[in-house]
């Protein structure tokens, strides 16, 4: 980039990948590593991380945040990273699962709230008929995602502040799709609480 006259320009914002030859079945995903994890075995993936419950921008680690044209979708502060950025959602992810024939199980962050978390369901599975599938069509998704489990919140202490964000948001889940799995991840070490992590789905009424 370079200025023929005096001024100012913000770059923000640069997607660099092969082109079809070298992406896994026209995904965002180096097709030799897609294939890699196929010839294993994998059947099922999951896509969580400390970005879910300790992103410095938290607020701004919300599904709602995730859609729509990449180059539009607000950055943030993660926690790996001091610049991150949703050019891979929960959604690309889905769509990649869809096309290696993968289950795919993600993680929110338990502040999401109960209207958004069934919002999330309709924009998922609903149809043209319904606001978020509408939404949903207009970003380029028209069939429904293959939506069968959501895990709140990742690597959790196992408090009644957090079983009590999981039971209102399955709840509002459940309000949409009944079937719907929630998976729960919780600390299992001791002490201070780090330590591994144990998804499990959740038996709650």
């Amino acid at each position: 980039l370079v200025l023929n006259r005096p001024g100012i320009i913000t770059v923000d914002y640069a997607s660099l990948q092969p082109g079809d030859w070298g992406r896994f079945r026209g995904q965002p995903v180096r097709k030799e590593f897609a294939e890699a994890l196929l010839r294993q075995g994998v059947k099922t993936m999951r896509y969580n991380g400390s970005m879910v419950n300790k992103c410095p921008d938290g607020q701004l680690y919300k599904w709602k945040q995730m859609i729509g044209p990449r180059d539009e979708r607000q950055p943030y502060h993660g926690f790996f990273n001091p610049y991150a950025s949703h050019g891979f959602s929960v959604f690309e992810f889905m769509d990649f699962c869809e096309a290696a024939g993968i289950y795919p199980l993600f993680g929110l962050r338990i502040e999401e709230t109960e209207p958004d978390m069934a919002d999330l369901v309709e924009y998922c599975l609903g149809g043209p008929e319904t606001r978020w599938g509408q939404r949903r069509l207009a970003d380029g998704h028209p069939q429904p995602y293959f939506l069968k489990a959501v895990q709140i919140g990742n690597e959790q202490r196992m408090d009644e502040e957090y079983l009590g964000r999981v039971k209102a948001l399955a709840a509002a889940l459940w309000s949409k799709q009944a079937g719907l799995e929630v998976v729960l991840s919780v600390n299992v070490g001791r002490g201070s609480g780090e330590g591994g992590f144990l998804p499990t789905r959740a038996g709650l009424t």
